[in-house]
This record gives structure tokens, C-alpha cells and sequence, in this order.
């Protein structure tokens, strides 16, 4: 299938933390968003994250750079214009024998399901923590009741 011609003349690519995302505020700055606006009129704009950009406490800043496309998850996921291009889902037995490993040696995994993260064994990490409630809930008071 023929791609239409674009009137865009380059594809402009950032990263979401500690480029866009300022960690102090957890807020992207008024003039990083007015240097997208004006990029958006003659480029595509493109976030590559290590993130699952889909993920509740990601979808605020997706939405608010409103991407031509995603890059997921250090690649894992690549989406554009809404279609998924490219999705690589591990192995059940291979994720069922990482998880075995990590219980077997002390070492704290995550995985990312459906939008959803699902952690195992998170040794040494305080979740009752104001930087964990505020990196779950950017722009939000902390969830009443949050706990480990």
C-alpha cells in the first residue's frame, strides 16, 4: 500500500523523562510544549520512552504531547497515528522461568501487562514514599490509603 506524501519534513523524536519531564515538578514546562507546538507544523513528533506510555501514570503526559506516534517500552511496543506497528510479547515460559529466577535470587521484577504493572517482590522500596505517591499520581494528591 502507498504511503500519502507527507508535508512534514522530519520526524522529531524525544524521550519523556529528564528531557521533556521535569523530575522536580513532574510537570513538562510551558516551553518545552511551546517548542513542540511549533515543531508539530512541519514534523512528525515521536516520544521514545523506556515507559509504557498507555500506563495510567504515563497517559497524562502522552496526552498532553499528543505524539504522531510512540515509541513503548524501549521498543517493545511501537504505535503510530493509533495503529499498532510493531509489539514483541514475551514468552509465558520464558516470563514464568525470569520470575522463578528473581524469587530464587533476591532481584525485584515488574511487568507490564494490558497497561497495567505488576511487581514481584519489591525488595528494599518504601511504597508509602511522597516520590513513589507522586510519580503514581502526577498532579494529584497522593491516593488516601496507598500502601505496600
Amino acid at each position: 500500500m502507498a504511503q500519502k506524501p507527507s508535508k512534514k519534513k522530519r520526524i522529531v523524536s524525544f524521550d519523556l523523562d529528564m528531557t521533556l519531564l521535569d523530575h522536580k515538578t513532574w510537570k513538562i514546562p510551558d516551553s518545552a510544549m511551546k517548542a513542540l507546538e511549533l515543531l508539530r507544523k512541519d514534523s512528525v513528533i515521536a516520544i521514545g520512552s523506556g515507559r509504557n506510555m498507555d500506563h495510567d501514570m504515563s497517559v497524562v503526559y502522552r496526552d498532553m504531547i499528543m505524539p504522531d506516534a510512540v515509541i513503548h517500552m524501549n521498543g517493545t511496543r511501537v504505535v503510530a497515528e493509533g495503529n499498532v506497528l510493531f509489539e514483541h510479547l514475551m514468552d509465558k515460559e520464558r516470563l514464568r522461568a525470569l520470575l522463578e529466577y528473581g524469587d530464587a535470587h533476591g532481584i525485584s521484577l515488574g511487568v507490564s501487562q494490558e497497561g497495567k504493572d505488576y511487581y514481584k517482590e519489591l525488595y528494599g522500596v518504601d511504597l508509602s514514599g511522597e516520590q513513589v505517591q507522586r510519580m503514581y499520581h502526577p498532579g494529584r494528591e497522593a491516593a488516601a490509603g496507598y500502601k505496600k
